[in-house]
């Protein structure tokens, strides 16, 4: 069956709402596919609101994390939204399969205010954050999905057919039937930040009662936890995204200064990198590519490959700021690169592709304006190169 210009799939499984399918489009890529299942598929204000999530999608400028509503569809067949499909797995999931310490919970947590940072900018309410929403990509990132859709967002109220699993990441104001605001995304996105840390539920309970009553409980219960994301009274909250996520990284900090042992002795500074070594110059067989040498601040000299996951440094400043990175081929063939930077208040210029023939070295310059956010990331990707080959710098603005 079609939906649109999309072949319907097989079923991912059936929620309170609706029921999710892997489809594809003419060129063989992967969409997800949400159709309203009955008795709620009967409901025009609950259809009104479905297809609305179309209207949101199409609102949000800053889709890093957070999976884009393509089209919306109506037919004989039902109501259907299509979506991003995400490659790797739900918070939900990787719980079952036992997955969480293996996770960057901090990371995923500040990817998790980030998405809600776009949300809000744009006056969106997610409505219903939790694990089974959560995604974390085969990079190690977060995709926030489902905005818009929640069961409580379309009913309007906290029904006897609500998600037992969902339910204990609703917002305490949600559960006493008022309408989901701002706050509650706040509320529901810290119970997710605790579940990455502490790798259990905050929130238990095998029936609605015991959640319901344990929701109200929830802020006195989370030791150290950063009381004013889950205060029960949502004025009392932290007021936006980038409060939550400034306390998250404190407390996150704080638990790995408090469990990490203390350093035997001090280290001394490592010496500069060495040069960039300079290869001969060869002619380039059929297929060779050339080795990513280097990735160099020119302003600093730092070598950014040398860094091995440490941040790396950029001062705020009063003004834009522009920084050139080079990057080296040490040969013996073309080094062909796509350079992608990830976050608020920066990009590149003039291009993101380069052809580095051997022994040579090509440049961009990293723009940073003064207002942006707080992290960034370029991803270097050595075109036709492996998995090992990708090459990913932090970097962070102090604050």
């Amino acid at each position: 069956m079609n939906i649109g210009p999309y072949q319907l799939g097989r079923s991912l499984g059936t929620g309170t709402v609706c029921e999710s399918f892997l489809a594809t489009d003419s060129s063989g890529k992967s969409v997800i596919i949400k159709r309203l299942t009955a008795p709620v598929a009967g409901n025009q204000q609950v259809i009104e609101r479905f297809v609305n999530a179309s209207v949101l999608s199409a609102k949000i400028t800053s889709p890093r994390f957070l999976t884009k509503v393509l089209m919306h569809h109506q037919s004989d067949s039902g109501v259907h939204l299509v979506r991003d499909y995400v490659e790797g797995k739900s918070l939900a999931q990787i719980e079952a399969e036992g997955g969480l310490a293996d996770l960057n919970g901090k990371q995923l947590a500040l990817d998790l205010c980030e998405a809600l940072r776009a949300l809000h900018r744009q006056g969106i309410i997610h409505g219903g954050i939790h694990p089974g929403n959560v995604f974390v990509q085969s990079d190690g990132r977060l995709k926030l999905t489902d905005y818009g859709i929640s069961r409580v967002l379309l009913m309007g109220s906290v029904d006897a057919e609500y998600s037992l699993s969902a339910m204990r990441y609703l917002a305490p104001e949600m559960i006493r039937g008022r309408a989901a605001g701002l706050a509650a995304d706040i509320c529901s996105a810290g119970l997710v930040a605790y579940l990455l840390a502490e790798r259990k539920h905050l929130i238990e309970g095998t029936t609605a009662a015991r959640i319901r009553d344990n929701i109200e409980k929830a802020h006195s219960a989370a030791a150290q936890f950063p009381a004013r994301a889950l205060s029960p009274d949502p004025g009392n909250r932290f007021s936006n995204p980038d409060e939550l996520r400034a306390a998250l990284m404190t407390w996150f900090d704080s638990r790995t200064a408090t469990t990490s042992p203390p350093p035997a002795r001090e280290e001394p500074v490592p010496p500069p990198p060495p040069a960039v070594p300079v290869a001969p110059r060869v002619e380039n067989p059929v297929g060779a590519r050339g080795t990513l040498a280097a990735v160099r601040d020119l302003k600093s000299g730092q070598d950014l490959l040398s860094l091995k996951g440490h941040p790396w440094q950029l001062r705020r400043s009063a003004m834009p700021q522009e920084w050139p990175i080079v990057f080296a081929n040490s040969g013996p063939g073309d080094l062909h690169l796509r350079v992608r930077c990830v976050g608020d208040g920066l990009r590149l210029t003039p291009f993101d592709r380069l052809r580095v023939p051997p022994a040579t070295s090509r440049y961009v310059i990293l723009q940073l304006d003064q207002v942006g956010g707080d992290f960034a990331r370029l991803e270097i990707e050595v075109e036709g190169g492996k998995v090992s080959e990708l090459v990913r710098i932090r970097l962070y603005r102090p604050q």
